[in-house]
Formats: structure tokens, C-alpha cells, sequence
């Protein structure tokens, strides 16, 4: 028998959840699957950084993420390099406090373990119409012009089913077999190392001298070894690097082996270790896993898409990886919903590769970057809310069973897509980009922008909130019924043009657009008071300007004054050229 579904979700991890959040949150029908019968319990991501709790506070789901167990990590702001934990040290650094993001938007990173942040977004998924499905596989799948049937496997009674659906999106990690099953080859850098996690218990506190470490990267017993804690003050994992080029495999690492490597890295005598057995394999006490830094070339085959690991995988540094996955899936919501009520037209969906990709080349090469400094003892500064070093793409080998070590770069070419190519040196010394690049920095260039200046570079190092099309609108504080609250609170699931106080040509222009399109209009000085003043200003246009932010967030027009005729059909070409519909009239130009 067959069912129907608009959207099928493969993989049921930090990032499809999202996506099945943000999609339920849009109206749209979707089936998640997952083949693990139970979700995880490893701790591998350890934080949500500041843009995606932007878009989690969107779709209402923020306080529930604070309200959850903080991770370990919270009150453990530093990170250090030294030969053993006793030893003398090379740098630390610490993450930047809350409060540091108080100007730039309306809420923070959050250092919440990964099982915790999914047991949210399952409730909240869910409760908004979602249905998922674990110990579920997906076997199988072929489209069509209209659709995609996809053969399913119930694992609990080895029952088989099949749905059809008008897209699947990949979501099933970085050997996703749907994109195996596509033959899209992956970029980049490739293997950079592999990692056997030894979990242990002690007391390390003498060691530690009082220091607040979340990791520590040591020398010994290995050059590029790594300290970090699980998910309590005395749970550790001790993440040493190992060659299965040269035969060297888990099995090598038996318990007296991993005692002694555990006392190396430490550098002192310590309480007698007692090694852990891992969370999600109770019969497996060392697990591997590989650091691996690569892009997939295509992000898109007809109606099968792919996100989250199945797109990019990242070195651990920084935290970028799962926070970049969640990030594409608030992308590609609202482009699916928007073609699946019939506002769109099938070109939008060109833009979700056209924008996210970029985005993951540079989040790819700056995670290798800062690997390299912190391995070889160099200085940076922690992006806002990264601090994963058992992050997303790497801790407790999460899709890696023991002694299998399967390269999640093997088709990638050393040095494409990445300036830094196979010598992991390169830009080793180069100036760091802002902290804040890989996390706000996105200045999308695609057919759903209508960029001001098409031709001019996208920097790579500076942020700036300004309005500009195709960046994350500002956050500027408003108040409502005597309520403040951030514009960045404005904008969930619809277009939003937002018009300055003088912008009343702009505001009923857009009160006549065909109500189809969702167009929610605001004009500051109305039901909105502008608090200092300042709205205007910080979104680059005159007191009569307006802009169209779309429903991620993201500016996609302007117009700085209200100068011209004819504001309604220039607006509805605006939303034709940005949704990829038939133009009705040409655009005006646009405002310098």
C-alpha cells in the first residue's frame, strides 16, 4: 500500500529534526525516518551558536531550549593547548560571555548537549504536525517529474511500505546513502585525521588547578591528542589520534593500552581511571572516527536535496558543522513551502545550493584553519557559542563502529574548493576572519536576492547588519503594546516588508499585493514604535524607504525612499523575481 506525504525527511538527527520542525512550523506535511530505534545518547554537539538560536527563537521553540539541562560545559568557558593537563600550557582562550551579542541581537548562544536540544526539537516537531518514525530505514527511492517513492523499511517487524512524496531531502549523515544513491561527489580537504575516543572516569581536579577547561589539546601521548568532558564533571573522553593506513585499528587499543594513554595525557599521577563503556554501544568501549573536512558539489538532484552532514562535514573546531546543517534546513523550509502552496516557482529551489553552499566552503575552510592553530598551539579567539569539541561532526564516532573507519572525503580531490588543499599548514598564519563571520557573516548572492551591487566580492571577514539585500536583516529594538521586542521577532514563515515612518506609499502598495503571496506589512511609527529612533538608519534606507525581508530572515530588497510611481507593480515584481515567478512588470532600479 502507499501513502502520500509532501515531504520525506531521511535521518532523524540534529538537523533533520530541525527540518522537520521548521517544515511542520510552515504547514507542510512531512515524514521523518530514522533508522536508529532510540535517539542518541552521545553529548556530540555541545551548543547551539548565535544564529541558530536565532532562527530556533523564530520558530518559538527558545525558551524550551534554555529550560533544558545545560550542558557540562556551560561553566567551563576555556579551551588550552599544553604537552600534558599538568603541564605548562601554550594559549587559552574562552569563549565570549552572553551578554557580548547584547547589541547585535535579541538572544545568545546556548551550551546544551545534543541529546537534550533533539528531545526539544522532537517534541516541538511533532506537536506541530510532524510524524516520525525511528528503527524506520530507508532502502530505496526513485522519481519522477511529480514526486519521489520512497521504499521504507520498518526494522521492529521487518514490514516494508512505500510513500510517495513530492520531495525527499537527505538529512542522513556524512555517508548518507542518498547521496551515495545520487553519485554526487563531495570537495575539499578530505581526511585530515582519525580518532579513537577512549571514555573514562576520574577526578581530575588536582590536575586541572582550578582551571574552567571545556578541552584541552595536548601533546601527549600523541601529538593532536584531545581532553574533553562527556556529560559529567568526572566522565571524560580522551580523543588520540591513530594511522589506519599503517594497519593500526580499535582492536589496538585494549584496556591496559588505554590506561596508560589515559596517565600520559594527564602528566601526573591520577585516581586510577575507570574505563566507560560508550553510551549508544554498551558492548563497545572505543569507538573511531575521522576528521574530515569536504562539500558535496551538487546539493540538489531533481526532487531529492541533501542537508546537514549529508552536505558538508567540518572540522570540529569551532562548533560550525551541526550549526551550519540547521541553518540550511530554516533555508530550505520555507523554499519547499513555498513551492508546495503554489507561490513559488520550481526556480527557487536553484537558490538553496546557490546559497548554502557558499556558506559551507567557507565554514569548511575556516573549521580546518582553526583546527590547524589549536593543534599546533596557535592563538584564536572562539566564535560565539562554538565551544564543541566532542561537536557535531566528530565525537564519540558517532556513524563509525568500532574498527570501522569508512573516509568520509574519499572522493574528494586534495585542494579543491580549499584554498588551504591538502597542505593543512596553508593560511595556518594568515589574519583570522571576524569570530562572527562563519556565524552571521552569510551574504547570500542568488536569483532570490535582488543584490544592489551583483558584481562587487562578498567579504569574507567583516560583518556589518546594514540592510544590504541578501544579509541576515539587523536586529533593532521596537516596542509593541508597550512590549519590546527585536524586528528579528518579525520574521517567521511569511515575506515581511517592513517600511520606515514616512514609508506610507510602501505600506499600502503592499496591503495590495494579492494576498497569496503572505506579504505581512509593517510601518514603523504604527503598531510598531521605533524606541531610539534609529530603524531607518540601521537598515540603510531614508524615513519613506522600505525593505522585504523573506521568511529566513534574510533582506532580499530595498528601496530607500519612496521616490516613483507606481508602488504596487513594482513591489509584485519584486516578489515575482525573488520567488522565481512570472514577471509582470520589470523591476525598477534598484536603490544606490
Amino acid at each position: 500500500m502507499e501513502s502520500n506525504v509532501e515531504v520525506v525527511v531521511a535521518g532523524g538527527g540534529l538537523v533533520g529534526l530541525s527540518l522537520a520542525l521548521f517544515l511542520a512550523d510552515q504547514g507542510v506535511g512531512t515524514l521523518l525516518v530514522e533508522q536508529r530505534r532510540e535517539p542518541s545518547r552521545l553529548p556530540r554537539g555541545r551548543g547551539l551558536n548565535l544564529r541558530s538560536m536565532e532562527v530556533l527563537r523564530a520558530a518559538g521553540v527558545e525558551e524550551a531550549l534554555r529550560a533544558a539541562p545545560a550542558s557540562v560545559l556551560r561553566d567551563l568557558p576555556q579551551i588550552a593547548q599544553a604537552r600534558t593537563l599538568t603541564g605548562e600550557e601554550l594559549f587559552r582562550a574562552a569563549r565570549p560571555a552572553a551578554g557580548a551579542f547584547t547589541a547585535i541581537s535579541p538572544t545568545a548562544p546556548v551550551l546544551v548537549d545534543q541529546p537534550e536540544v533533539e528531545a526539544v526539537l522532537r517534541t516541538h516537531a511533532q506537536r506541530r504536525g510532524a510524524r516520525l518514525r525511528f528503527a524506520t530505514r530507508l532502502e530505496t527511492f526513485e522519481q519522477d517529474a511529480d514526486g519521489v517513492r520512497v521504499h521504507l523499511r520498518d526494522l521492529r517487524d521487518d514490514t516494508g511500505h512505500v510513500v510517495r512524496a513530492r520531495y525527499l531531502v537527505a538529512a542522513d549523515g556524512h555517508r548518507s546513502p542518498v547521496r551515495a544513491a545520487l553519485s554526487i561527489r563531495t570537495s575539499g580537504v578530505g581526511s585530515i585525521a582519525h580518532y579513537a575516543n577512549i571514555p573514562f572516569r576520574a577526578d581530575l581536579s588536582g590536575p586541572l588547578r582550578g582551571r574552567p577547561l571545556a578541552l584541552c589539546y595536548l601533546d601527549e601521548p600523541v601529538a593532536h591528542t584531545m581532553l574533553t568532558r562527556l556529560d559529567h564533571p568526572e566522565r571524560w573522553v580522551l580523543m588520540v589520534p591513530y594511522r589506519p593506513e599503517r594497519g593500526e585499528s580499535a582492536a589496538d587499543f585494549t584496556a591496559a593500552r588505554c590506561l596508560e594513554l589515559i596517565r600520559a595525557a594527564v602528566g601526573a599521577p591520577c585516581p586510577q581511571p575507570e574505563l566507560l563503556r560508550d553510551l549508544d554501544a554498551p558492548g563497545v568501549s572505543v569507538q573511531t572516527w575521522e576528521l574530515a573536512s569536504w562539500t558535496a558539489d551538487r546539493y540538489r538532484e531533481g526532487r531529492v536535496l541533501l542537508t546537514g552532514d549529508a552536505a558538508h562535514v567540518m572540522a570540529p573546531a569551532g562548533g560550525l558543522g551541526g550549526n551550519t546543517g540547521i541553518q540550511d534546513a530554516h533555508n530550505l523550509a520555507w523554499k519547499l513551502a513555498a513551492l508546495l502552496r503554489g507561490t513559488a516557482g520550481a526556480g527557487l529551489l536553484d537558490t538553496y545550493e546557490q546559497e548554502r553552499r557558499p556558506v559551507a566552503l567557507a565554514a569548511t575552510e575556516q573549521s580546518v584553519r582553526q583546527q590547524m592553530r589549536r593543534r599546533s598551539g596557535g592563538r584564536e579567539d572562539s566564535p560565539a557559542g562554538k565551544d564543541s569539541p566532542a561537536g557535531k561532526d566528530s565525537p564519540a564516532g558517532k556513524d563509525a563502529p568500532a574498527g570501522k573507519d569508512a573516509p568520509a572525503g574519499k572522493d574528494a580531490p586534495a585542494g579543491k574548493d580549499s584554498p588551504a588543499g591538502k597542505d593543512l599548514s596553508a593560511g595556518k598564519d594568515s589574519p583570522a576572519p571576524h569570530p562572527l563571520a562563519a556565524v552571521l557573516g552569510h551574504r547570500y548572492r542568488s536569483e532570490a536576492v535582488l543584490a544592489e551591487h551583483p558584481g562587487e566580492p562578498v567579504p569574507a571577514a567583516a560583518v556589518q547588519f546594514t540592510g544590504e539585500p541578501g544579509t541576515r536583516a539587523p536586529h533593532h529594538v521596537l516596542e509593541r503594546d508597550g512590549v519590546r521586542l527585536s524586528t528579528l521577532d518579525l520574521y517567521r514563515s511569511a515575506f515581511v516588508l517592513m517600511c520606515a515612518e514616512r514609508g506610507g506609499r510602501w505600506a499600502d502598495a503592499g496591503r495590495r499585493l494579492d494576498p497569496g503571496l503572505g506579504v505581512r506589512v509593517h510601518r514603523v511609527g504604527e503598531a510598531l514604535r521605533d524606541v531610539d529612533g534609529g530603524w531607518a538608519a540601521a537598515h540603510g534606507v531614508f524615513d519613506s524607504g522600505a525593505v522585504l525581508v523573506r521568511p529566513d530572515g534574510f533582506v532580499c530588497w530595498r528601496a530607500g525612499d519612496d521616490s516613483g510611481a507606481d508602488h504596487l507593480a513594482r513591489l509584485a515584481a519584486v516578489c515575482a523575481a525573488v520567488l522565481a515567478r512570472p514577471a509582470v512588470s520589470p523591476v525598477s532600479a534598484p536603490y544606490q
